[in-house]
């Protein structure tokens, strides 16, 4: 994976896009921006067309529908990628608690994620709202090396499986009789 680690060339395309959002070499809050405004957008589009269709048949005009819908639509889509993002790190946090304080620290250097008490077995309950936060950021950006554990685990499963079958793989009886 290419890395951006020198930020302060702003000769780069979208440099300055990428500093005002926070997409610096790690990118969690940049990838949490950007993947929340493609759900965004993708429902206000849907609720929006949706609106402007049902208005344009109750009351013979769509656009005011329109506006209502997607508005809705933007508002709804945002906080269900926000709200689904904090049940993916959480989970993540509990299972790989070490990977997750990597990115914590990667991300939110000044927040001094090491000296705080999140590796005391607090778990969900012991976070405030801006750190679940930072938590869900932190998993996007850990989101590379998650999925290479899940990679390795299925690897796992399908070598010891290959191992338990004493034969190559065979059709049941009964696919025989057919």
């Amino acid at each position: 994976m290419a890395r951006d680690d020198d930020i302060g060339d702003l000769s780069r395309p979208f440099a300055y896009l990428r500093s005002l959002i926070g997409w610096h070499s790690y990118g969690g809050p940049g990838i949490f921006v950007v993947r929340g405004m493609v759900v965004g957008t993708t429902a206000a589009a849907i609720s929006g067309v949706l609106c402007a269709a049902v208005g344009g048949m109750l009351i013979g005009v769509g656009s005011l529908s329109f506006v209502f819908g997607a508005t809705i639509g933007f508002a709804a889509g945002v906080w269900k990628h926000w709200h689904s993002s904090m049940i993916y790190a959480m989970t993540a946090f509990e299972e790989y608690p070490s990977l997750m304080l990597l990115h914590l620290d990667a991300n939110f250097p000044l927040y001094r994620w090491r000296k705080r008490r999140l590796g005391d077995g607090e778990g969900r309950s012991g976070l405030t709202w801006r750190e679940r936060s930072m938590l869900a950021t932190a998993w996007q950006s850990a989101g590379a090396a998650l999925e290479e554990i899940h990679t390795q685990r299925e690897n796992a499963v399908v070598r010891d499986i290959v191992e338990r079958s004493q034969s190559p793989i065979s059709l049941p009886a009964e696919a025989h009789k057919a």
